[in-house]
């Protein structure tokens, strides 16, 4: 088969995950194009270090005075639309829209001006136009939202795209029951958010390579600092700790950054227990942080509704987790035994939480690596790859 995949971000978890399903097609002997929008340096140095088979770049992505609502919807359009003609061009069997949320509008209107050239399948990663009872989007947001779903609704029924791709068996739910079309469920299938194996690191050895300090129980907070991922939350609850302990933030800067650390540090009886390592970080050293972390604090606010790459990294890595009881990190959390869920957007309660892991680790952690393990097998990357195309070669049969 000849696959293309697009993603219009490269940040984060998404070249990790386009990564682990183009390396599995490749190893069937399929022919994979990855298409994104032009980068900077840092983003195609960031696409050279995945196997990614061939690249092709669509071109700048174009002004943000285009991202005015729902992340860019026409730059979106844009993109779909030479994703579409590119695959013409390539006489491409699938297209796979890796990261199809926000886009579904840009999706509909591109193939209502052009026949569907092959089959077409999305990844959606989390149910966003999907409200709880006490969510308030707001009246532009909430239009955009019941527009997307709109947009799904008719590419699924009408047979526009072959089939979506989702994480959960609840999202997948959740989909069926807001979009009101029980016969969508047909083209609606569960794949795992993959993880992949990580280096063994003794705690020692990760902590040498990253010069972090032995000694002491160390908290993990890794990614980007996002509002949806609490981080905030988590410095507001470091100062109600005592004892000795060594807290860790590894990732891009956001809601905060030296700025909001200095401050709690200013709080602390120890200030350098608190270490920050905003920027990027390269895949070596995620391993290390993992590999020297306790525990791994995934604080993550009501408005994260789907899976988290952090939580499979630290499953991996065999690390118990403290994670908010949102979207599916929570119910992942607990139905696997990885860790402890507390209730979400509360300092007080994650401070409960810490507590109760410094005040014996072990016992804390007893059990939880095995678990975490075969938590990550089930998910493993390759489980992923297996399960997508299948759904390729149905389509085509």
């Amino acid at each position: 088969m000849r696959i293309l995949l697009f993603d219009p971000e490269v940040g984060g978890h998404h070249l990790e995950y386009a990564g682990h399903l183009a390396r599995f097609l490749r190893g069937r002997g399929d022919d994979v194009v990855f298409t994104t929008w032009d980068g900077t340096t840092i983003s195609r140095d960031l696409i050279a270090q995945h196997s990614l088979g061939e690249v092709r770049h669509l071109g700048p992505q174009g002004s943000d005075r285009l991202a005015w609502i729902g992340g860019w919807p026409l730059t979106r359009a844009r993109g779909m639309n030479r994703c579409i003609q590119l695959a013409r061009e390539l006489d491409a069997d699938v297209v796979h829209f890796l990261y199809l949320d926000r886009s579904e509008l840009g999706l509909l209107a591109s193939l209502s001006l052009q026949p569907r050239p092959s089959a077409i399948f999305g990844t959606l990663f989390w149910p966003y136009f999907v409200h709880e009872a006490n969510d308030n989007p707001g009246i532009p947001k909430g239009l955009f939202h019941k527009a997307s779903a709109y947009a799904l609704g008719r590419l699924l029924t009408e047979g526009k795209m072959t089939g979506l791709f989702v994480h959960s068996q609840r999202i997948r739910s959740l989909l069926i029951g807001r979009l009101g079309r029980p016969a969508v469920g047909n083209k609606i299938f569960v794949v795992p958010d993959p993880a992949k194996s990580m280096p063994t690191l003794s705690i020692a050895d990760a902590r040498a390579e990253l010069d972090l300090p032995l000694g002491l129980p160390m908290i993990l907070f890794f990614g980007g600092a996002r509002p949806d991922k609490g981080p905030d939350i988590l410095l507001r609850a470091l100062p109600r700790l005592g004892g000795d302990w060594l807290a860790v933030f590894a990732g891009e800067p956001g809601i905060i950054g030296n700025i909001e650390a200095d401050e709690c540090r200013s709080k602390l009886p120890h200030p350098d227990r608190l270490v920050t390592r905003f920027g990027y970080v390269s895949e070596e050293d995620a391993s290390r942080y993992f590999g020297a972390a306790d525990v791994v604090v995934l604080p993550y606010r009501h408005t994260f509704r789907g899976t988290s790459g952090v939580l499979r990294r630290a499953a991996a890595s065999g690390k118990p987790i403290i994670a908010s009881d949102v979207g599916d990190v929570g119910p992942e959390v607990r139905k696997a035994g990885l860790g402890t869920v507390i209730t979400p957007e509360s300092p007080h309660h994650l401070a409960i939480a810490l507590r109760d892991f410094l005040a014996a680790p072990d016992s804390f952690a007893r059990g939880i690596e095995s678990r975490a393990i075969e938590f990550a097998q089930l998910n493993d990357w390759r489980v992923l790859g297996r399960a997508v195309r299948d759904q390729y070669l149905r389509a085509l049969a």
